[in-house]
């Protein structure tokens, strides 16, 4: 189980059998997470989102990720830069290579109308390289 605070730059994930006790803190926004969402295929990748406009992908059991620092403390595997805030992710279990982001950006058109941008899609998937 994952959790977040309001205002908060952490994600907190509590193993249930143990939850009195964090298991793992992913730190890795420079402002307040508003989003996180589970991998749809498999329980140690997780996706969190915030007020930075970034979007890092964790692997919270890949020893690959472990910092130098905290004990415990891992660096995302993958970040990807919006350019604003996003406000909510969906990691889709119907296409789970795809992120689907929700954006904050407002256009203002005329000055008694306003459209919003509702989202975004990135892919988590490598280009295939094409043989010469």
């Amino acid at each position: 189980m994952a959790t977040i605070s309001t205002d908060s730059t952490k994600v907190t994930i509590i193993d249930i059998r143990f939850p009195c006790t964090a298991f793992q803190e992913l730190s890795g926004h420079r402002n307040p997470v508003n989003s996180i969402a589970w991998a749809p295929t498999s329980s140690d990748h997780m996706a969190t989102a915030g007020d930075d406009g970034q979007v890092l992908i964790w692997d919270i059991k890949n020893p690959q990720y472990q910092t130098s620092g905290d004990a415990g403390a891992i660096d995302p595997m993958l970040t990807y830069y919006a350019g604003e805030e996003i406000t909510s992710i969906l990691w889709p279990i119907s296409n789970p290579e795809w992120i689907l982001i929700s954006l904050s950006l407002i256009h203002i058109s005329e000055p008694t109308r306003q459209a919003e941008i509702s989202y975004a899609v990135f892919c988590l998937k490598k280009k295939k390289k094409k043989k010469k």
